[in-house]
C-alpha cells in the first residue's frame, strides 16, 4: 500500500513533502509515525495568536496531530478554491466558500456583510467589524453589555448597577456583562435592602428605634457590657443564697504582680464590676470596678436613663432584663442586615430601578436582540477563523510535519524565537523553553553545547527563558551570567543574562588544542606563583639585610662612644672579613671522590656526543636526499637557470626544515588523530530534536545537525579588508 504522501532526504533523515494543498489532504491520512512532530506547545511557536486559538480546540497549550487533522478536514470542507491556501493568503474570495460545509452559510452570510459590493473579503477588515460588533455590547447570546443601551442613560444605568451589586457574568470579550439570572438577583437584593432600611426608619412606637436616632448608641452600650452585667447578677444571687460564698465571688490575686501594669489590668478585667450584694442592686453612683467604669458609665447615660427615666443610676436584675429587651429589637433587626444592594447610588434612585419594571422589559428587548447579535458575531469568528487558516495552515503543518524550516539554513522555523548577539558572536536558534527542569535533562541527551538563556524588557525583570546551541566555532568567553542582546524575531531588543550552560565540544578544533590551553592556563597560574614566591622571598630578603645593617652600624658606633673614640665614624667601605669557617668533616672524602666523577661525566658527555652525531648525521644525510630528489624532478628541471639555482642554495635548510617539522609533528598527530575523530563522531550526533523536546515539543525523529547549517546558527560578523583602517 502506498503512502499518501512524497518524502525527501532532509539533512540525514526522510522527511515528508508538503507544498501544496494536494500534500496537505494527504497529511490527513499520514500515519502519525512518519510525523517529524505530533505536537507542538503554542507558546513556543510565532505567529497569530488566533491561529493557535483555532487549532487548540481543547485550550490545553498544545497542538496535538488530532486537532491539526480537524483543522485540515474543516478547511478543506469550507474552502472550494485551494489557490489562497497555497499561497498563504490573508484574502478571501466571496466564490471560495463552499456552503455545502457545516458553517458555510454562516461564514458566506458574514462575508457578503463585510465585502458589500466588493467581491473579497481582507483580514484586517474582518476584524475591523468583528470589534465594532463587539463592541455593541450584544455579541454574546443572553449576555448584554452596558454599552448596549444605546440612547438610553437610565437603561445604561439600571445594568451598570446591576452589575455592581451581583458581579454581573463574564463577557467573551472579558468584560462583565448582565443575563437574566443577574436582573432578577439585582431585583430580589434591591428590595431586600430597601426593606431593611425601612424598617429601620425613625417612627413613632418603634419597636426597632425605641429611643429613635439614639437607639444604636443604646443597644452598642448594652451590648459592650452585658456579659460584665449578668456576672454580677449571678454573683450577687448566689451571695442572696449563701453569705458564706462572698468569699469566693472575689478575684484569687496570688501570683500576680500588681506592679506589672498589664498583669494588673488582666486582675481588674476579670473582677466583677462592683462588690456583689445580697439585695441584688448594681449602683451606678457607687463603688465600681475602673476598669469597667466607662463602660458602666455609658451604659446608664445612653439606655438605662434614657429607657427607665432621667435620673435612674440603679440597676436590679428586673429593670436589667427591661432594658435589654427594650434594645433586644434593634439588635435583631442589625443581625439580618442584608447585602447593601444600593451601593454608590441613593436610596431613591434604588427604589425607583426595582420598582420600574420598564427598565425589566427593556433589558429583556437586549437580551433577546443579543441572540441575533451573537450569530452575527459567531459568523464572523468563523470567517476569521477560515481566512487566518487559509494563510497559515499549510506553513503549520509543513513545520510540524516535515519541519525542513529548521533544517534549510537558509529559512526560519516557527519556533524560532530570534537572534542573540554576546561575545562577538550571533546565535541565531533559538527556542522558547517553559520548564527549565525539562530543557536541561534533554539538552544532556545529545552533545550540543547549549545555553539557557534569560531575557526580558528591563535587566533583572526576566519574562521568559530560551535554549541557545553554539554551533560553530570555540566556546570563547561563554560563561555563566554573561550578559548580552537578544532580538525577537517580531521586532524588539531584548537584555539578555545566560542562566545555565549545558557543556559539550563546539568544534574538532576547539577539541584539539584544549589540553595545550589548560597546559598553558596552568604554566601560567605556575608562572604567577613563582614570581609571587620570589617577590616574597626578595622583600623577606631585603628587609633583613636592611634590618641586620641598620643594627650593626648602631651597635658599632655605641662601640666607639663607650670607647672614647672620636664622632666621626670608619669608612663604611672598609670591611674587615670575617674569619673562615672551618671545612666540614666530609671535605676531604669529597674532594677524594672528585677525579673518579670527572672520568664518569666524561664517558656520559662521549656518549651523548656520539648519539647525537648520529642523529644529526641520518638527519642530515637525509636532507641531502630530499633536496637531491627534489632538485632532479622533471618540473624543476624545466625551471630557468636562475630559478634552479636559487631552489639550489635553498633547497637543503628547506629539507632540514621539512624533516625537523616532520619529526615534531609525529608525537602531535598521534595525539590529534584519534582526538578529532572521536570529536567527529560526536559532532555528528548533535540532534536538534532533543532541543525541541526540552522545549515542548513531541519529536518522532532525530533532526541532526549538519554542517553547513551549524556554521550558519552560530557565526562571527567578518570585516572585510576596505573596512580596515589605520
Amino acid at each position: 500500500m502506498s503512502l499518501p504522501t512524497r518524502f525527501r532526504l532532509l539533512g540525514r533523515g526522510l522527511h515528508p513533502v508538503i507544498e501544496s494543498a494536494e500534500a496537505l489532504r494527504g497529511v490527513t491520512e499520514l500515519d502519525d509515525a512518519y510525523w517529524v512532530a505530533t505536537a507542538a506547545p503554542v507558546n513556543g511557536l510565532r505567529g497569530d495568536p488566533k491561529f493557535y486559538v483555532g487549532l487548540d480546540t481543547d485550550s490545553d497549550g498544545r497542538i496535538r496531530s488530532d486537532e491539526l487533522r480537524d483543522a485540515l478536514s474543516w478547511t478543506f470542507d469550507h474552502l472550494s478554491s485551494m489557490t489562497g491556501l497555497e499561497s498563504g493568503s490573508t484574502e478571501l474570495p466571496l466564490p471560495s466558500i463552499r456552503v455545502e460545509g457545516s458553517d458555510g452559510d454562516a461564514i458566506l452570510d458574514a462575508a457578503q456583510k463585510v465585502a458589500g459590493d466588493a467581491g473579497s473579503v481582507e483580514l484586517d477588515r474582518v476584524r475591523e467589524v468583528l470589534a465594532e460588533e463587539v463592541a455593541r455590547g450584544l455579541s454574546a447570546a443572553g449576555r448584554i453589555l452596558p454599552a448596549a443601551a444605546v440612547d438610553d442613560e437610565a437603561l445604561e444605568g439600571f445594568l451598570s448597577h446591576v452589575m455592581a451589586v451581583t458581579g454581573g457574568t463574564t463577557h467573551p470579550s472579558g468584560d462583565l456583562a448582565v443575563d437574566r439570572e443577574s436582573i432578577d438577583a439585582f431585583i430580589e437584593a434591591g428590595g431586600a435592602w430597601l426593606a431593611w432600611v425601612d424598617a429601620g426608619q425613625v417612627v413613632e412606637s418603634s419597636d426597632v428605634m425605641p429611643l429613635g436616632e439614639d437607639t444604636g448608641a443604646a443597644h452598642a452600650a448594652v451590648l459592650s457590657i452585658a456579659d460584665k452585667v449578668d456576672q454580677y447578677f449571678l454573683l450577687c444571687d448566689a451571695i442572696a443564697l449563701d453569705a458564706d460564698l462572698a468569699a469566693k465571688a472575689k478575684v484569687d490575686a496570688s501570683g500576680t504582680d500588681l506592679l506589672e501594669p498589664e498583669q494588673a489590668k488582666a486582675l481588674l478585667a476579670r473582677a466583677p464590676l462592683a462588690v456583689p450584694r445580697a439585695d441584688g442592686v448594681l449602683d451606678g453612683g457607687g463603688t465600681l470596678n475602673p476598669a469597667w467604669l466607662a463602660g458602666v458609665a455609658a451604659l446608664f447615660t445612653s439606655a438605662v436613663e434614657p429607657l427607665l427615666g432621667e435620673g435612674t443610676r440603679t440597676l436590679t436584675r428586673q429593670s436589667w432584663n427591661e432594658v435589654r429587651g427594650r434594645v433586644s429589637a434593634h439588635g435583631a433587626w442589625l443581625d439580618s442586615k442584608p447585602a447593601d444592594a444600593a451601593g454608590d447610588e441613593t436610596l431613591d434612585l434604588l427604589r425607583t430601578r426595582v420598582s420600574d419594571a420598564t427598565l425589566v422589559e427593556r433589558s429583556e428587548a437586549l437580551l433577546a436582540q443579543s441572540v441575533a447579535g451573537a450569530v452575527a458575531v459567531e459568523g464572523l469568528e468563523l470567517l476569521e477563523k477560515l481566512i487566518l487558516f487559509q494563510a497559515n495552515l499549510l506553513r503549520f503543518t509543513t513545520n510540524m510535519v516535515s519541519m525542513p524550516e529548521l533544517i534549510d539554513p537558509d529559512k526560519t522555523a516557527l519556533c524560532e524565537q530570534g537572534r542573540l548577539v554576546m561575545d562577538g558572536r550571533e546565535f541565531d536558534l533559538s527556542v522558547r523553553v517553559s520548564n527549565a527542569g525539562r530543557a536541561e535533562k534533554f539538552g544532556g541527551m545529545s552533545p550540543i553545547f547549549t545555553m539557557f538563556v534569560m531575557i526580558g524588557e528591563k535587566g533583572g525583570a526576566w519574562t521568559d527563558q530560551i535554549a541557545v546551541p553554539v554551533t560553530a566555532g570555540q566556546r570563547g568567553h561563554l560563561i555563566e551570567g554573561q550578559w548580552g542582546v537578544f532580538f525577537p524575531a517580531d521586532g524588539g531588543e531584548m537584555h539578555a543574562q545566560i542562566r545555565k550552560i549545558s557543556s559539550s565540544p563546539i568544534s574538532i578544533w576547539e577539541a584539539v588544542i584544549g589540553p595545550f590551553r589548560r597546559i598553558s592556563s596552568a604554566v601560567q597560574s605556575a608562572a604567577d606563583k613563582a614570581a609571587t614566591s620570589s617577590s616574597n622571598q626578595m622583600n623577606t630578603s631585603v628587609t633583613s639585610n636592611a634590618t641586620t645593617a641598620t643594627d650593626r652600624v648602631s651597635s658599632s658606633g655605641q662601640s666607639a662612644l663607650t670607647a672614647g673614640e672620636s664622632a666621626e665614624l670608619a669608612d663604611p667601605a672598609v670591611v674587615t672579613p670575617p674569619p673562615a669557617e672551618a671545612a666540614s668533616s666530609g671535605g676531604s672524602s669529597m674532594t677524594g671522590q672528585l677525579p673518579m666523577l670527572a672520568a664518569g661525566a666524561g664517558i656520559a658527555l662521549a656518549a651523548v656526543a656520539s648519539a647525537a652525531a648520529y642523529v644529526v648525521d641520518v638527519i642530515w644525510s637525509g636532507a641531502g636526499a630530499l633536496a637531491t630528489g627534489v632538485l632532479a624532478l622533471p618540473v624543476v628541471q624545466a625551471l630557468p637557470e636562475a630559478t634552479q639555482g636559487i631552489l639550489q642554495v635553498l633547497s637543503l635548510p628547506l629539507a632540514l626544515m621539512l624533516i625537523l617539522l616532520g619529526i615534531l609533528m609525529v608525537p602531535f598527530l598521534l595525539y590529534a588523530i584519534p582526538v578529532a575523530f572521536a570529536t567527529w563522531l560526536r559532532l555528528r550526533k548533535r540532534d536538534l530534536a532533543s532541543l525541541l523536546e526540552g522545549a515542548g515539543w513531541a519529536i518522532n525523529t532525530r533532526l541532526m545537525l549538519e554542517r553547513p547549517h551549524a556554521e550558519r546558527l552560530t557565526r562571527r560578523p567578518k570585516v572585510s579588508a576596505r573596512d580596515l583602517t589605520r
